[in-house]
């Protein structure tokens, strides 16, 4: 193991040596003493099944999350290379979009029929939205969004393949960051008979960046610039023979009183080192070169069926060079020459673009002093940088 980094006492006390498996100490226990003994440590995660409140999954992803392990350093499975050779094979450019199939794990994925559990959920989302007209005009919005930018189609043949058929449930979540925006989850774990979409398909390689990587190298420039993608997840689309196990239910025109129909999504839910999953971030040491940039960046992800938007940047100069209807919400309307930037989020974090810096607002729920109650105090606090550390650890 090569090591990463040695830390030496004085003569004779031991040294620490940093391996990419952690620290180890190495060095005598007892000086004045002889002896044939040799001690060893190791250290390994377990789980104390016993414990019927612990929530290991949640304990594993938190941990998962905080480790932020270098994409460089992620090696590919044997599935994961499956997965990119068949769309290395089979994928293709169709219009400004790419298309690619469904990497299921057998080539028949034997699905049963699920409608009667799709049409369950749907008549709960069904009453929901009966009690809320608000959420269903919303959510009428959304769906018909997805139909009008061709994201969605509705099936004319009834019948679909022979165990290639799949009906996902679907149902709304908010981000409490941005209470006016309504998100439409479809859900590709629910299950069926023992049988869920995402069992069947292999999840392929985590081409994930570096969230810490990212914010860091954001913060490495003068003038920092961010942008989303617009709807990026639909942007992908899926092979015309693999849409059935896409299918939804919805009534015509968002009308509750009529029998829902069926609809299908042609869109696949999975640039380098800037993007995490629909968010851009970068800085440079240039006004010049930021505005270079964003016109560039533009351009050239519009040509792959991507649109950048919600533009926002500390420098009023690269602003200007932005469409109005392209920046961010909250500098659509400010004059740049007057008024203050104002506060946004990048990556969840907030920046405020007057000053260039980024802060966080801490508020901390009540929860029982138990391990999970702990875990859910930590996890509610989203600071990737680690800057809150000393409070968290307090």
């Amino acid at each position: 193991m090569v090591p990463m980094e040695v830390r030496r006492g004085r003569d004779g006390e031991p040294f620490a040596v940093r391996t990419k498996l952690g620290w180890t100490v190495n060095g005598p226990l007892h000086p004045q003493r002889t002896s044939n003994l040799s001690f060893g440590n190791y250290i390994d995660e377990t789980v104390d099944h016993s414990y019927e409140n612990a929530n290991w999954e949640s304990v594993k992803q938190f941990w998962d999350i905080e480790s932020q392990t270098d994409i460089d350093e992620k090696g590919w499975s044997v599935e994961d290379g499956h997965v990119i050779d068949l769309w290395k094979r089979e994928g293709s450019r169709v219009g400004a979009h790419h298309q690619l199939p469904i990497p299921f794990r057998e080539q028949d994925p034997r699905l049963p029929d699920n409608w009667t559990m799709a049409r369950r959920r749907l008549d709960s989302l069904k009453s929901r939205l009966e009690r809320n007209v608000d959420l269903h005009q919303r959510y009428v919005k959304e769906v018909e969004d997805l139909i009008k930018k061709g994201f969605a189609e509705r099936v004319h043949k009834i019948v679909g393949p022979l165990n290639k058929t799949w009906y996902l449930p679907h149902h709304p979540v908010f981000n409490p960051n941005k209470p006016d925006k309504l998100t439409i989850v479809f859900d590709c774990a629910a299950s069926f008979k023992g049988v869920n979409l995402n069992k069947k398909v292999m999840q392929g390689p985590d081409l994930m960046n570096n969230l810490l990587g990212i914010l860091l190298r954001f913060r490495e420039g003068r003038v920092a610039l961010a942008a989303d993608i617009e709807a990026m997840f639909h942007q992908v689309h899926v092979t015309p023979r693999d849409r059935d196990v896409l299918r939804f239910l919805w009534w015509p025109g968002g009308d509750l009183s009529e029998n829902p129909t069926r609809m299908k999504a042609n869109i696949q839910q999975q640039l380098k080192k800037k993007i995490y999953v629909d968010d851009l971030l970068l800085s440079t040491n240039s006004e010049e070169e930021a505005a270079e940039y964003a016109i560039n960046l533009r351009d050239t992800l519009q040509a792959g069926g991507f649109r950048l938007t919600k533009w926002m940047s500390n420098s009023r100069k690269v602003m200007r060079v932005i469409p109005t209807d392209e920046r961010s919400p909250r500098i659509k309307d400010i004059n740049l020459t007057i008024d203050n930037l104002p506060m946004d989020r990048a990556l969840g974090v907030l920046w405020d673009l007057d000053d260039d810096v980024l802060k966080i607002r801490v508020s901390t729920p009540m929860k029982p002093t138990t391990r999970r109650g702990i875990l859910s105090i930590m996890s509610s606090i989203f600071d990737p940088l680690g800057l809150l550390a000393p409070f968290t650890i307090k």
